[in-house]
């Protein structure tokens, strides 16, 4: 068996010092007011309601630019006299803002995780903070450059968050951090696409969507004055945090690396090599097979766009279209609690082996829809967009069980720097696919006949899909076990 497959079944049997005993759990349920009091009381809960926030006002920063793009390319497309060169030069230029931002994650990734090794966590999620609230201020003057910006100080928080939440969070309250997050990420497209899309069209006249950022760019400053006054690099230099939550931190610091070193022996090399995510054949396989996964559901993101410029040919009322932004995220909230009861059913009443394949069945009939979703929207018209809603949010709601594979693996085990290395080269490929299809898909719409944009446009998302359920057939048919 792989290396990480051992380390993630003895890490899930290992006790993380915490002591509670069966009658001691039974006792915690019956009190559950005081539980709860209790577990807001604690330090590691104030670092994930910081950190969730955080990750909510960073996503706002990113999808609000989906909003803004059709206000932002309205003065210069208009001087065009036609409106077919009008329309092609306002997706193209929306593409080139959207490809600034992940080229932007995609160069500073390594650099990110080099200045983190030299910095304090702490600091990088200040300097973000700040440096990109500054930018919602003065985004008005630049497009490209800022989204470019933007993508940068975006793949920075990265290694930051992982820090903290690796030395904050005991193993066993990993979970319950894990849904914070997701909850604040759903947020952002639920609460955040109404509200900045009723602030640009309702002030349309005076730059509305101007306005917007400047309220994000507030919320941004906000934000970092909370994580001044909640979070610190880790436990050791936090002088209000009580000495018992304190041992079981480093009690969970210290399992992890325990268990890790038992694997590999005294091979410290294994620790800070990169390779080892890639170099070993489940590693590979696992890696193309996230991509895969990944690049499916950034097709939604780059389809957003094009989304937003027909809804408003449809709709007048801008709040409206922002509610229908956010509405495919909620279902993806709700599938996501859904898949999760799901798991924990299947894990309680069969075999690990029986639930891992029941729940990458579901991963990949999720991941089939959304494709299937995003591949309908182009040959719908304008009065059709209803049933691409449907469509989307159906497949979100089966496509969030992607949450419970790799992205819970990892978060899970932030601390080991296997699983973070092949996060941040996962994530790298993912936006290096992202600007590829993006630009594909672009010069397919605005330069290439109806019938190849619509071609391209649905042969992307499902291809990606059907070569990510290849892969997956191919491993466990000469292996016997899913990729994890």
């Amino acid at each position: 068996m792989d290396a990480r497959q051992l380390f993630l079944l003895k890490l899930n049997n290992v006790d993380v010092g915490e002591g509670r005993s069966r009658k001691q759990k039974k006792k915690k349920r019956s009190h559950f007011s005081n539980a709860f009091t209790y577990a807001t009381q604690r330090r590691s809960f104030h670092v994930a309601l910081c950190l969730s926030v955080g990750c909510f006002f960073f996503e706002l920063v990113r999808i609000s630019i989906n909003i803004a793009l059709p206000f932002i390319t309205e003065p210069v497309a208009s001087t065009y006299p036609t409106s077919t060169k009008q329309q092609a030069w306002q997706f193209w230029e929306k593409s080139l803002i959207l490809v600034a931002y992940y080229v932007a994650c995609i160069l500073s990734t390594p650099l990110s995780v080099y200045f983190n090794n030299r910095k304090g966590p702490k600091f990088f999620l200040m300097f973000s903070s700040a440096t990109t609230s500054l930018l919602c201020i003065f985004l008005p003057t630049v497009s490209q450059c800022v989204q470019f910006m933007f993508g940068t100080l975006r793949i920075f928080t990265l290694p930051a968050f992982i820090k903290i939440l690796g030395n904050w969070i005991p193993i066993s309250d990993r979970r319950k951090a894990y849904t914070m997050i997701v909850i604040a990420f759903s947020a952002s497209h639920i609460i955040g696409s109404p509200i900045v899309s009723c602030i640009s069209s309702s002030f349309r006249s005076i730059g509305g969507w101007a306005i917007a950022y400047y309220c994000i760019a507030i919320f941004g400053f906000t934000w970092m004055a909370f994580l001044v006054m909640t979070v610190t690099s880790n436990p050791e230099k936090c002088q209000t945090i009580e000495r018992k939550e304190k041992l079981v931190l480093l009690k969970t610091l210290e399992t992890e690396q325990k268990v890790w070193q038992e694997i590999h022996g005294n091979d410290d090399q294994v620790l800070i090599s990169w390779k080892t995510a890639f170099l070993s054949p489940l590693g590979l396989i696992s890696f193309l097979k996230s991509v895969a996964i990944l690049c499916t559901i950034r097709c939604y993101e780059i389809y957003l766009p094009v989304l937003n410029f027909q809804l408003r040919q449809c709709v007048s009322i801008g709040i409206l279209i922002g509610i229908m932004d956010g509405a495919p995220m909620l279902f993806h909230l709700l599938g996501f609690f859904t898949l999760t009861i799901l798991s924990s059913k299947l894990n309680r009443t069969t075999t690990e082996q029986q639930a891992c394949r029941d729940l990458e069945f579901f991963s990949f009939v999720g991941s089939l829809s959304i494709a299937v979703s995003v591949a309908l929207l182009p040959l719908l018209p304008c009065d059709q967009l209803l049933w691409y809603f449907i469509s989307i949010s159906f497949g979100l709601f089966l496509g969030s069980c992607i949450s419970q594979g790799n992205l819970k693996i990892f978060f899970f085990h932030i601390n080991l720097p296997e699983i973070q290395a092949q996060l941040f080269y996962e994530l790298s490929l993912a936006e290096s696919a992202t600007v590829i299809l993006l630009l594909a898909f672009s010069l397919a719409q605005s330069f290439a006949s109806q019938t190849v944009s619509q071609a391209v446009a649905v042969c992307i998302p499902i291809s990606m899909v059907i070569i990510s359920g290849l892969i997956t057939f191919i491993w466990k048919s000469k292996n016997g076990y899913a990729i994890l």
